[in-house]
């Protein structure tokens, strides 16, 4: 227990260390690129204007990590503060998963490698690093993992829900994210009435928000950001990528365009002179309007801007971060890049190894990564994709890589055990209780640790006897506990 503790504490130490560095380094670059938009409705609230921006109601910004913000804000922290305490948060998220992974049944090597995932991983430090809403996003997912995963009664899914609905409000791209979870719980076997229970509050607090805003602008939505995002990184995208060339610069080109014919449409319809005289409320119909149809008309561009934007949040590396941070003249930015895309790699291959051994072990936790996982990149797979979106579902991956490295120790465990076996010299010849010819105990062959039991298996060196006992099955068999490493 007390070696337990000690690498627990070892690993929030280690995490957070590389973190403050990181901050220390980086020069005060805390804002870029939207942390205004968070910023600018907290102080609004403090202020006792409301949950509001320049231009009115604030229906582009939810408001879940603005609420995160505005007790510290009212204390006048910091922005070297308040980033300090996203680095402590993934500092307890990476404690948490070397507890959980040596509860999953790791070796503690396996389960502290994984958690330096959250300590070392380039992207994660770097989103830490400002004040976004992507750590914050994280804790709520292991939040609703710790409580689907061990607490399936009614009065903890209510609760789950409301986290569910709480992340839709931090992250708006999380809107569905509770049909991940009820599927999940479905198949656990919750009963209809408890599983309706989560959803109806799942939905309540979004539900309520989206309220709000039909209240203030008479747009009924949780987020206006979604249809901004619909024609200029969906429709625009589409149309870029069935262009060819450089995507940015086709993407940068679709979306005049679509914004002109916005305007067009704003113009005529609303009697001003320029659409910026609408809300981003008020915009989000006509958006929606002219980014529908192209969508269902190019399907083709949709499906290739998906996988384009998917694949991007999975390796999409932010390494020119890292090199802002580090000296050129003591590593190179060519070494940098080549580290963090080799590293992006490995973290990939281990947690995706992992995924699949823990498919075999235990397929319901298996299948709650993966869909968390593959739910959060797909949902941002757009125009916008970048590393950034992989940030939440970091800790999910750091969960699965210790099965990947559970696995590999596992077979050097093997490897070596075959060499030493095959090492020993012969054993002696001698006979058993029943006058027949063994081998002696010492050289029995011992098969692996199967339901939680070890069989050890005496064969008999004469090679009918050893037809006979594969015919029949083993002389004996000794039961004993399981050994926790799987040595015998």
């Amino acid at each position: 227990m007390r070696r337990e503790a000690v690498a627990c504490v070892a690993v929030f130490a280690i995490t957070l260390f590389a973190h403050l560095t990181y901050e220390v380094l980086s020069d005060g670059d805390f804002f870029y690129p939207d942390s205004y938009t968070y910023l600018t409705p907290t102080l609004s609230v403090l202020h006792g204007l409301g949950f509001t921006s320049d231009d009115g109601p604030e229906t582009i910004r939810t408001p879940g990590y603005p609420m995160f913000l505005l007790p510290l804000l009212a204390m006048k922290a910091s922005p070297a503060v308040i980033v300090g305490i996203n680095h402590l948060l993934d500092a307890l998220l990476a404690a948490l998963v070397y507890l959980l992974a040596r509860r999953n049944g790791a070796r503690r090597f396996a389960a502290i490698a994984a958690a330096l995932i959250l300590a070392f991983d380039t992207i994660t430090i770097h989103y830490a690093n400002k004040i976004l809403s992507e750590t914050l996003s994280a804790a709520l997912i292991m939040a609703v993992l710790l409580i689907v995963m061990n607490r399936r009664t009614l009065g903890w899914l209510i609760t789950c829900g409301l986290l569910c609905g709480a992340l839709v409000l931090v992250r708006p791209v999380a809107i569905a994210f509770f049909g991940v979870v009820m599927l999940w719980l479905a198949w656990a076997g919750v009963r209809p009435f408890v599983l309706g229970a989560f959803v109806l509050s799942a939905v309540a607090l979004p539900f309520g928000w989206a309220t709000r805003n039909a209240a203030k602008t008479g747009v009924f939505t949780i987020s206006s950001i979604g249809a901004i995002n619909l024609m200029a990184y969906r429709a625009a995208a589409a149309l870029a990528i069935e262009d060819g060339g450089d995507f940015h610069t086709q993407l940068a080109k679709r979306q005049k365009e679509l914004d002109a014919v916005v305007a067009r449409r704003v113009i005529a319809g609303e009697g001003v002179d320029s659409s910026d005289e609408l809300s981003s409320a008020d915009l989000a119909g006509y958006e929606s309007a002219v980014a529908r149809p192209i969508l269902l008309h190019h399907p083709e561009g949709v499906a290739l801007m998906t996988v384009r934007g998917f694949f991007i949040n999975m390796f999409d590396t932010d390494w020119d971060a890292l090199a802002e941070v580090v000296d050129d003249e003591l590593i190179s930015e060519d070494v940098t890049r080549i580290a963090v895309q080799v590293w992006t790699w490995l973290v990939w291959i281990v947690s995706t190894a992992g995924l699949v051994m823990l498919w075999r072990r235990d397929r319901m936790q298996a299948a709650l990564l993966a869909g968390i996982i593959f739910y959060f990149l797909f949902m941002a797979a757009g125009g916008e994709a970048e590393g950034r979106f992989r940030v939440p579902v970091i800790p999910m991956m750091a969960l699965a890589a210790a099965s990947g490295v559970e696995s590999s120790l596992d077979q050097l465990a093997a490897r070596k055990a075959s060499a030493e076996e095959k090492a020993k010299p012969t054993a002696p010849i001698e006979l058993d209780d029943w006058g027949r010819w063994t081998l002696a105990p010492e050289r029995a062959l011992r098969a692996p640790a199967k339901k939680g039991y070890t069989k050890c298996l005496y064969f008999s060196t004469l090679r009918s006897v050893l037809r006979e006992e594969a015919r029949t099955g083993p002389n004996c068999y000794l039961e004993t506990p399981r050994l926790r490493d799987r040595g015998f």
